[in-house]
């Protein structure tokens, strides 16, 4: 059986595709459930990490540098 050549370049660039667009959504939905409504997103101006933190605070304590940091994004 002879496939045509728009068939054969649709399966080799929908397929691939496809799986980064399912990728994607399994991804955004599994990491949005662990950041509180509270809480608040840093991150670090030494090695730009980016790390949530509950609290009233302006200014936190990188996890892997111990730079102090301020706040870029308020939650809620």
């Amino acid at each position: 059986m002879a496939m045509s050549f728009n068939l054969v370049m649709g399966l080799f660039l929908g397929i691939p595709v496809g799986g980064m667009i399912v990728f994607w959504f399994f991804f955004s939905q599994r990491y949005n459930k662990y950041i509180k409504e509270d809480s608040k997103v840093w991150e670090c101006e030494f090695c730009l990490n980016v790390y949530t933190m509950n609290g009233n605070e302006d200014i936190s304590k990188c996890p892997f540098c111990d730079n102090y940091n301020k706040t870029i994004v308020v939650n809620g």
